[in-house]
């Protein structure tokens, strides 16, 4: 992609100045006719390489544009320190671009003109002014041993072996690294030498580790056992004392009877007065105080007939209390008797209830 075209207008000498231009284009002319100014235009609108010295009226804005080959148009203006531009595709609207710094943004991309960095060293191999020294002439041995191992491609393979210095050196930490490790581990692998020997010991140890979990659950049994045995207690206590109220109320009850044995006398001889009274017409007061005598048996009578129903429940409920009593007592044998020893000995004979309780008694000290 070549430049077709230049126009520019207030930029040093060329107040309104277009040049055509083709593949091979010389510009000839006296000294200071703007040759180079042409130059300076396009090293500004490219690189922005700006001097205060280029415009010629600071109030009057300064104007560089170039046309492409294929129909592309760049203008750059600039006044005060205002930069503006404007890029034109073909069959495209315009792009503004305004107070971008020093290159219009994409230019490189479209032109294919961005400089070669060689450190930092910046060159420019597609423009050069008349005073500028020639590519690499005058440049020092390395500076020219760099730029030919560049154009050679010894950049690239300086930059892979830089990396490869750099992966070695890696990869050398890493080697060190892992070796400090695998010492490490040899000198702990030491302390398991003589694991074939500690074996059967380790086997004990698991087999005693069993043997521990097993007591530990069948003191869990022994501690639940101990707990229902005494809440079976606090129920046999509570149960005698249910008793001995119930033999009060029996023996209240005889009481009962006897005084609901008299009741019916004395109903059969109220009965004999009111016949009699009928008919000897008894006096009327022995009558009053026979009724008042028969009221209160009465009311003797329905205490009796209430206490004769609570005993048939007090009964009932003690017998339902026996019948749980033996049952729980025959799950807890049956659940300390499960593995068929006894718990404390370690054997296999039958210890009854009460001398369990009093074994475990003895064994938790209470």
């Amino acid at each position: 992609m070549i430049i077709t075209e230049i126009a520019l207008k207030n930029f040093q000498i060329h107040k309104n100045t277009n040049v055509k231009l083709n593949e091979f284009t010389a510009i000839i002319g006296k000294s200071s006719a703007g040759k180079s100014s042409i130059m300076r235009a396009l090293m500004w609108l490219i690189y922005g390489e700006w001097d205060k010295t280029y415009p010629t009226d600071p109030e009057v804005q300064t104007e560089a544009a170039i046309r492409l080959s294929n129909g592309a148009v760049i203008v750059r203006r600039r006044l005060g320190a205002k930069n503006k531009a404007v890029v034109i595709m073909p069959g495209k609207d315009p792009v503004l671009y305004q107070d971008f710094g020093e290159h219009i943004p994409g230019l490189f991309d479209l032109m294919n003109l961005r400089p070669i960095q060689l450190g930092t060293k910046s060159v420019n191999l597609n423009f050069s002014m008349q005073n500028d020294p020639i590519f690499m002439v005058h440049e020092s041995r390395p500076a020219k041993a760099q730029w030919l191992g560049r154009l050679y491609g010894a950049h690239v393979v300086n930059a892979m072996l830089r990396m490869m210095s750099k992966d070695k050196r890696n990869l050398e930490s890493t080697r060190k690294r892992l070796e400090g490790e695998l010492e490490d581990l040899q000198s702990k692998i030491v302390g398991y030498d003589d694991v074939a020997l500690k074996k059967p010991v380790l086997i004990t140890v698991e087999q005693d580790m069993v043997t521990l979990e097993s007591m530990k659950e069948c003191s869990f049994i022994l501690e639940t056992a101990r707990k229902e045995l005494i809440h079976l207690q606090n129920n046999k206590k509570l149960l005698e004392f249910d008793i001995e109220s119930a033999r009060n109320d029996v023996k209240t009850l005889n009481e009962l009877y006897d005084l609901r044995g008299i009741l019916d006398s004395i109903t059969a001889k109220d009965a004999e007065i009111a016949s009699r009274s009928a008919i000897l017409h008894f006096d009327c007061a022995v009558v009053r105080d026979d009724a008042r005598l028969l009221e209160d048996l009465s009311i003797i009578k329905k205490d009796l007939v209430d206490a004769d129903w609570e005993i048939t429940e007090g009964n009932k409920e003690l017998r339902k209390t026996k019948k749980d009593l033996a049952a729980e007592k025959k799950n807890i044998k049956e659940a300390v008797f499960a593995t068929g020893k006894c718990p404390l000995c370690r054997n296999n004979k039958k210890t009854s209830a009460d001398t369990l309780t009093k074994n475990l008694k003895n064994l938790i000290g209470a």
